[in-house]
């Protein structure tokens, strides 16, 4: 047994010095996250090394040794890393200023595996030197991912278990979700939101495309779409024709947009009333019935009821990291509440801000909430940036799909806890925060030193002092 971990050990960092010496920071930085996807912990551990958390901390130390020798230029202090940081500070005081020992592994185990690690691929994102060639790199990886959840989810929801790889998927032991789109992160909402962010990814490549390309995008996003609807789930529904609508609205030509908006609220309607019976009852899971289905709705009223008793006895502070489940016993006593309480002991809060409100108090949720909204219009304005780079505006459009879909799911499950998610959402924070700060206040910058009459207003002078502004369609394509 110790020889084979010895060669594996070999051979994992022969072929990571081959991969790391063609693909980069940044192609190592992917492969983490199609490694904890897809071969994370339920594929293959060692006690709580899992391969995505090896490539973490060999991505950290060789980004520790780039800047030590110089390679890897320093980036300069984005208020965004500010908030991120009282974030982090936020969390790590809230846990252990509460009783953290009444259940260490989970206080703990939940402190740094879903909340500091994913904060270090923010790090590692905002940092690593990002081009268009790396943005769309990260668009195809993505929309390659996308496409294998999407066949996986199919495979799962129509019993074709012999076309589902890694085979733990459909393995019965994990029982929850069995029999639906789950994927490698055997959590629908989680796969979900994958499948969103690749159909978003897919949709990027449609600008610079011939029309054969165009014709090969364009038959991927049926492929998305039937892998959304396996999931079975209803807000990864929502979420993902959220992302789809948004982008086509952004694509549509102003004149055309308030038709589009009139067409897709008719059809929305007709569909909602239609099948709104179907919507609150249908078969999902092969061992949950539809009445097990329709009850389990009507358990976000009482969780919203604990969240608010909670929260009203510990505001600032919550009740500590991952230590929900051992103080809502506390509330199961109350007279004065006509709802079936009991019924909700054994559920995790299914909301991803009064998860966080009621374990981390108001220092916990507040900048996480200001985070997100000043991402959200950063990428904003990336994408207004006409004179940017095609890629670096399409990554805040990106952003904003990502967002749909985790905004959607998160306001009926807690995808803090769901393995990975956290992960991809503070890698995008660290990418629009990268672009925003190397890129956009640049170009800014010089928009502002030019108005004041303090630099040519030039072509040459600008293509020379910003890489970001290229103001020839060719320069934007293929500009780094």
């Amino acid at each position: 047994m110790d020889m084979i971990l010895l060669t594996s050990a070999a051979a994992f960092l022969v072929w990571g010095a081959v991969f790391l010496r063609v693909a980069g920071l940044w192609g190592c930085i992917l492969a983490i996250l199609i490694a904890g996807t897809v071969f994370g912990h339920p594929f293959a551990h060692v006690s709580i090394l899992t391969l995505d958390r090896a490539l973490l901390s060999v991505c950290l130390i060789v980004y520790a040794a780039y800047r030590w020798y110089g390679l890897e230029e320093r980036t300069a202090w984005h208020w965004l890393d500010s908030i991120l940081v009282c974030f982090a500070a936020s969390m790590i005081l809230s846990t252990f200023m509460n009783d953290w020992r009444t259940d260490t592994s989970s206080s703990i185990g939940k402190l740094i595996f879903f909340f500091l690690l994913p904060i270090c691929l923010y790090w590692l994102g905002s940092r690593v030197q990002l081009t268009p060639v790396h943005v769309r790199w990260m668009f195809g990886v993505f929309a390659g991912l996308g496409i294998y959840l999407s066949l996986t989810a199919i495979a799962e929801k129509f019993g074709f278990e012999w076309a589902v790889l890694p085979r733990y998927i459909v393995d019965p032991s994990y029982f929850e979700f069995l029999g639906r789109g789950r994927g490698p992160l055997l959590n629908p909402t989680g796969n979900g939101v994958l499948l969103t962010l690749g159909m978003c990814c897919a949709l990027m490549f449609l600008e610079n495309a011939g029309k054969l390309g165009r014709v090969a995008v364009v038959s991927t996003i049926p492929v998305y779409l039937i892998g959304i609807y396996c999931t079975m789930t209803r807000c990864v529904w929502i979420g993902g024709a959220a992302a789809l609508v948004g982008i086509a609205w952004v694509a549509t030509p102003k004149r055309l947009r308030i038709p589009f908006v009139i067409a897709v609220v008719f059809g929305g309607g007709i569909l909602v009333a239609v099948k709104s019976e179907s919507f609150v009852g249908f078969k999902r899971d092969k061992n949950v019935s539809v009445a097990d289905m329709k009850q389990s709705a009507h358990l976000r009223p009482i969780l919203a009821v604990f969240a608010w008793k909670m929260f009203l006895d510990r505001p600032m502070l919550g009740c500590g990291t991952g230590q929900y489940l051992p103080n809502v016993k506390n509330y199961l006593g109350e007279r004065n509440i006509d709802l079936p309480l009991t019924k909700a002991k054994s559920y995790v809060q299914h909301n991803v801000f009064l998860a966080l409100l009621v374990e981390n108090g108001l220092i916990g949720l507040l900048p996480f909430m200001v985070l997100i909204s000043c991402s959200t219009w950063l990428a904003w304005q990336l994408w207004q940036a006409k004179q940017l780079a095609l890629e670096y505006r399409q990554s805040g459009l990106v952003f904003l799909g990502f967002m749909a879909a985790y905004l959607a799911n998160g306001m009926f499950h807690d995808l803090l806890i769901v393995p990975m998610i956290g992960a991809y959402l503070f890698f995008f924070l660290g990418c629009i925060r990268n672009v925003t700060g190397n890129h956009l206040v640049s170009m800014n910058r010089l928009a502002l030193s030019i108005e004041r009459g303090k630099l040519p207003c030039s072509t040459s002078t600008t293509s020379t002092r910003s890489p970001s502004l290229r103001l020839s369609k060719s320069a934007i394509r293929t500009g780094s």
